[in-house]
C-alpha cells in the first residue's frame, strides 16, 4: 500500500509534478536492464541504493552519481515512470549535505526504479529537494510490508545508529534527548527491537524524512546505452 494521492501532493515539491518531457519512443523508454549488467557495466555494488563506482569505471563512462531504488521494499511513492516525480524515502541522512556538491549544488542523479526481480528502469536525471517528514499517521497508512523492511533494517544497520540511540536515550532518560546527547552517545544499541522502532514511528517520536524527486533532464543516448546492455545477453 502506497501513500493516497492527497498525502503525496501534500509532501511533493509542485515543481516536481509536471513530467519532463521525452522524446524518445515508448518501446525503447521501457526497456530495463538487471542491476547485474548495470554493476558490470557502470561499477559500484549491485544492491546499494547509492552504488559507488570505481575511479577505473568513472574514467570510463564519466557518470558518478546513481541512484536506484526499490519501489517495492523501501519506497513505494518513489518515481514509475520516467521523467515523473516522486518521493524518495529515508531515516539516517537527515542533513541536505549529502544531495549537494562540494561547491552547495545540488547534486544531479541518475536514477533507476526497480520495477520487478531482475527489472530496473531509467527514469532520468533528478534533483531532490527536502521535504516534510512522514506523519504517524502516514506512516501507519504504509503496507506492513514496507513498514517491517524499515524498522528490520534500522534495527540492524549502520545507519540506524541514530534512531536507536534516540530510542534508548528517550527510555533512559525519560524525555527527548536533545541533539548533543544524539551526537555523543556512544555504541550501536543493537539491544533496541524492530518493535519498539515501529512504536517510535507510531507514536510520532521518530519519523521517516521524505525529499521530492524532480526530474531534471533524460538522457536519451544513455537510454539507447541500456537498450543494447540489456539486449545484449
Amino acid at each position: 500500500m502506497r501513500l493516497d494521492d492527497e498525502d503525496v501532493l501534500r509532501l511533493l515539491d509542485p515543481s516536481a509534478l509536471a513530467p519532463y518531457p521525452i522524446s524518445l519512443p515508448m518501446d525503447l523508454r521501457s526497456i530495463t536492464i538487471s542491476r547485474q549488467k548495470l554493476s558490470k557495466r557502470y561499477g559500484g555494488s549491485a544492491m546499494d541504493t547509492f552504488p559507488t563506482p570505481s575511479a577505473h569505471k568513472l574514467s570510463q563512462h564519466g557518470r558518478a552519481n546513481f541512484m536506484c531504488i526499490n519501489l517495492s521494499l523501501w519506497n513505494p511513492n518513489g518515481p514509475q515512470v520516467p521523467g515523473h516525480g516522486g518521493l524518495f524515502f529515508e531515516a539516517g541522512l537527515t542533513e541536505e549535505s549529502w544531495m549537494r556538491d562540494e561547491g552547495g549544488r545540488l547534486l544531479v542523479y541518475t536514477v533507476f526504479a526497480r520495477l520487478r526481480s531482475n527489472e530496473w528502469l531509467y527514469l532520468g536525471q533528478y534533483e531532490l529537494h527536502a521535504a516534510p517528514s512522514l506523519s504517524a499517521q502516514q506512516w501507519c497508512a504504509l503496507s506492513p510490508y514496507v513498514r517491517a523492511c524499515w524498522t528490520k533494517n534500522i534495527c540492524k544497520k549502520k545507519w540506524g545508529t541514530r534512531v536507536r540511540a534516540r530510542i534508548h536515550l528517550r527510555t533512559t532518560l525519560g524525555r527527548e534527548p536533545s541533539r548533543e546527547e544524539v551526537d555523543s552517545a556512544q555504541g550501536s544499541y543493537a539491544h533496541v527491537t524492530p518493535e519498539q522502532i515501529n512504536d517510535a514511528f507510531v507514536a510520532g517520536d521518530e519519523s521517516i524524512q521524505t525529499w521530492s524527486m524532480k526530474c531534471v533532464g533524460y538522457d536519451e543516448d544513455f537510454q539507447r546505452e541500456i537498450v543494447e546492455l540489456a539486449r545484449g545477453g
